[in-house]
């Protein structure tokens, strides 16, 4: 009876600019809403309870295993006319009763449970203090801890690189490689951890600066430490022997910026594939310096 009345309903232009828009964010490039896109849609919107597979099906009128932008459109009527989950079980799921059941929750309050699961965590000494003294105090706690690490890193880096050089020797592997391994889990290990601790949290803004954290810490990598690299080289005077080393670095990063070019959703794959990355870098300096014959 509900999908009746919505048969005879008409999208005005500016609701329907809306759902495309999230067409757009949901769809895969130019070939439409595939399955597992369509399972992310109802995960976003609280309804993964039901049958997405039937409901696809019902949705994709003609049958290209895509939902185009016209579908998706009306694809919204088919999820207003679902029935009520109340307290039941659909697929092995059980749906509780939320407090809002059996009255209209408005946008803004929705926005506001949102906002309160992403509200960021208080120190319990500062909660009883005024948002601008929170602020006061967080900044100063943040710009002291890493005074304390730039001079942990001032006194351990050279013992440090020594120690690597050691390594490589007893070893008889090249010191790079030792570096390559071993020192990304020293350098690296605060932005990791703290990415992994915000990623946990699984929502928009946690995620957001998980990735910022990862970004910036590459950003530093690649630029800043590589220009005081090339600095010390050109003004020491010192011998180039860093050419290998220095495509592979490049062609990550092209690989990487192809990546996040084609592709607006990362899934698990990507991860994978990125993670394969490292040990690619690898693999690709030892054949450009035994094989090629780069220094």
């Amino acid at each position: 009876a509900n999908r009746k009345l919505l048969d005879g309903v008409t999208f005005d232009s500016n609701f329907r600019g809306l759902l495309k828009y999230f067409y757009g964010k949901y769809a895969d490039s130019a070939k439409g809403i595939k399955m597992g896109d369509f399972e992310r849609l109802l995960k976003d919107l609280r309804l993964d309870a039901y049958d997405a597979q039937g409901i696809y099906r019902q949705v994709d009128v003609n049958n290209d295993g895509a939902i185009d932008v016209e579908e998706f459109v009306e694809c919204f009527k088919v999820l207003a006319a679902l029935p009520p989950m109340e307290g039941k079980k659909w697929k092995g799921y059980s749906v509780p009763v939320t407090p809002h059941a059996g009255k209209s929750v408005s946008l803004e309050e929705e926005d506001e449970e949102v906002e309160v699961e992403e509200v960021e965590e208080v120190p319990e000494d500062l909660k009883d203090l005024s948002v601008e003294d929170q602020r006061r105090q967080i900044l100063a706690r943040a710009c002291q801890q890493m005074g304390i690490g730039t001079l942990l890193v001032l006194i351990f880096s050279d013992p440090m690189v020594d120690v690597l050089g050691e390594i490589g020797k007893q070893t008889g592997i090249p010191a790079f490689y030792i570096s390559f391994i071993l020192a990304p889990l020293a350098s690296n290990a605060s932005e990791l951890v703290a990415a992994y601790n915000y990623a946990q949290k699984k929502t928009s803004k946690t995620i957001t600066i998980s990735l910022n954290t990862l970004e910036g810490a590459a950003c530093m990598n690649n630029t800043f430490c590589l220009g005081i690299f090339l600095a010390l080289v050109y003004f020491q005077g010192l011998a180039w022997k860093f050419t290998a080393e220095t495509i592979s670095i490049l062609v990550v990063q092209f690989v990487m910026a192809i990546v996040v070019l084609m592709e607006s959703t990362q899934r698990v794959w990507h991860a994978c594939f990125i993670v394969m990355l490292f040990p690619g870098a690898l693999a690709l300096v030892y054949f450009l310096e035994n094989v090629v014959g780069l220094d």
